[in-house]
């Protein structure tokens, strides 16, 4: 019997110990940064790959909606999510890591409908638009507060296709993002899409993990996570990893 309990413990231990290198973490559809489709999951998902590989486990990533993602960290399902951009709603509930890369993020618009490109320099100016925007997107809170007039969505195609069907005036988005999206969806009207800064956006946006402060172990996760990105950059390869990436 004791050798049977030695084993049944033994193996115990080391189903606990595989649960720990194993960490699961929230993620969506964000191409070109991060997809299922893509080779890796997209660059992203391989630079978060290869922080965890510094740190000795294995990134667990489940691909779910955006607003799902945040609620699953909020819950402590997941150690955390990406790429998330700081927002002071998301810092009263959530901790971050440091920043995984830039973008920048710009007002489409449909040049047909528009001989020229507006120009928008206030808030209440922005009221005088409708605004296509997609749920879970960092800036919904503040264009809301603002009293934007917005028409939600699930998909960044479907705000693209709403801009030239002339439903909505603007769609924020990242600049790569609504390339990304224009080429692959709207190859043939590609020339009638034109982009403007955002106004509200602090650009460049850094990009981060957004880290659960219910998961068991989280700081010290996060603390790990910072520290091995961190040794990483001062040997270089994150700068390689990044700039292979177009990042």
């Amino acid at each position: 019997m004791s050798g049977l309990r030695a084993f049944l413990l033994g193996l115990l231990a080391l189903s606990c110990s595989a649960a720990d290198l194993d960490l699961p973490i929230a993620t969506g559809e964000w191409p070109p940064f991060v997809s299922q489709k893509l080779p890796g999951h997209g660059p992203v998902a391989q630079l978060v790959s290869a922080v965890c590989a510094e740190m000795q486990i294995k990134p667990r990533f489940i691909f779910t909606s955006w607003p799902l993602a945040e609620r699953m960290v909020e819950r402590g399902q997941v150690f955390a999510a990406f790429p998330y951009t700081m927002t002071p709603d998301r810092h009263q509930r959530f901790d971050f890591s440091a920043s995984l890369f830039d973008t920048r993020s710009v007002l489409f618009y449909d040049r047909q409908h528009y001989a020229s490109p507006p120009v928008i320099n206030t808030l209440d100016e922005l009221r005088s638009y409708q605004v296509g925007a997609i749920y879970g997107e960092w800036y919904v809170d503040e264009l809301q507060r603002a009293k934007v007039p917005l028409d939600m969505g699930n998909a960044y195609e479907q705000s693209l296709a709403k801009l030239l069907a002339g439903r909505v005036d603007l769609v924020p988005m990242s600049d790569r993002l609504g390339r990304y999206y224009i080429a692959n969806h709207f190859a043939s009207q590609a020339s009638r899409f034109g982009a403007i800064s955002h106004l509200q956006a602090p650009n460049p946006i850094t990009n981060h993990l957004l880290v659960s402060r219910q998961y068991s172990g989280a700081k010290a996760r996060l603390a790990a996570f910072n520290a091995a990105m961190a040794r990483l950059q001062q040997r270089g390869e994150l700068e390689a990893l990044l700039k292979a990436a177009g990042l």
